[in-house]
């Protein structure tokens, strides 16, 4: 797997706080808005990396936005808009009400990006994902893995093997992303100029 991961300083106090939600994030009678879990989950992200009493600064709005490009495929320009279109410039700080209204519009870039390969991905004659598909659709995603990885994935997410469902298929990509970035940051975190905090 190789993805590009921009590194900024002080970047985030918990990777368990990210936008790459280990859980299905969208409520399930209503797709325009958050469960709690996830609004939970959003309100301790903004104050795990809030400035001081204040908001967010747009460079930790941003560090949030970057690690997780490769997921939600937005680029520089898009990323900056997220956060001058709520706050008006890159000085202000973001209130949590205005964090969590970007968050969502990434949340849903990303769910829709998997809801699409998931689905692009099912045999065509079945409908249905096994192994062979589950690959194919990693592969897609640039996180290649061979058939025991594969079939470890299955195991740990306990899913049926002949017919994984979304929420194993989103669970098993997560599972992937979160250890290629925890691993860029592990390697990272005593380099110069690097500041990283990691909550149990």
């Amino acid at each position: 797997m190789n993805f590009y991961i921009f590194i900024v300083i002080s970047l985030t106090r918990s990777l368990s706080n990210a936008i790459l939600f280990k859980f299905q994030p969208l409520n399930e009678e209503n797709s325009e808005v958050f469960n709690d879990q996830a609004s939970t989950y959003v309100n301790n992200m903004f104050y795990d990396n809030k400035y001081n009493d204040g908001g967010m600064v747009f460079n930790k709005f941003k560090g949030l936005m970057q690690i997780f490009r490769a997921m939600h495929d937005l680029d520089e320009n898009q990323m900056n808009l997220l956060f001058i279109s709520e706050v008006g410039n890159r000085d202000e700080l973001m209130t949590l009400d205005q964090f969590s209204k970007q968050i969502l519009v990434v949340a849903k870039i990303i769910e829709r990006k998997l809801h699409t390969i998931y689905r692009n991905n099912l045999n065509r004659s079945t409908r249905k994902m096994t192994i062979s598909e589950l690959m194919a659709a990693l592969n897609e995603l640039q996180m290649g893995v061979g058939r025991i990885d594969a079939a470890r994935l299955i195991g740990d997410e306990r899913a049926n093997s002949r017919d994984i469902s979304f929420p194993n298929f989103r669970n098993m990509v997560a599972v992937l992303y979160y250890r290629e970035v925890d691993d860029v940051l592990i390697e990272l975190r005593n380099a110069d100029g690097f500041e990283f905090v990691f909550r149990s």
